[in-house]
């Protein structure tokens, strides 16, 4: 069983953002699909998640390749929005 698990919803192209990230870093993860009208207690948590982990991971030290990898996620998101 995957360390990492990743809770979305089918219709989300923002999660797709991880999913793509998890699979180019080749992260093992276990995807967890969350119904909106009825929120499991870890949804509420992940919500204020964006507070205790300022840091993103997934994202490479070097500017220049930080700047390319978030080109590509922007990139991503015009072409599925």
């Amino acid at each position: 069983m995957a360390e990492v698990k990743l809770f979305r919803t089918w219709s989300s192209p923002f999660a797709l953002r991880i999913v793509w990230a998890m699979k180019l870093k080749g992260v093992p993860y276990e995807t967890i699909y969350e119904d909106l009208s009825n929120k499991s207690l870890c949804f509420f948590i992940l919500e204020y998640m964006d507070e205790i982990w300022k840091e993103n991971p997934l994202l490479p030290e070097d500017p220049l390749e930080r700047a390319a990898a978030r080109f590509w996620a922007k990139f991503g998101d015009d072409k599925v929005t």
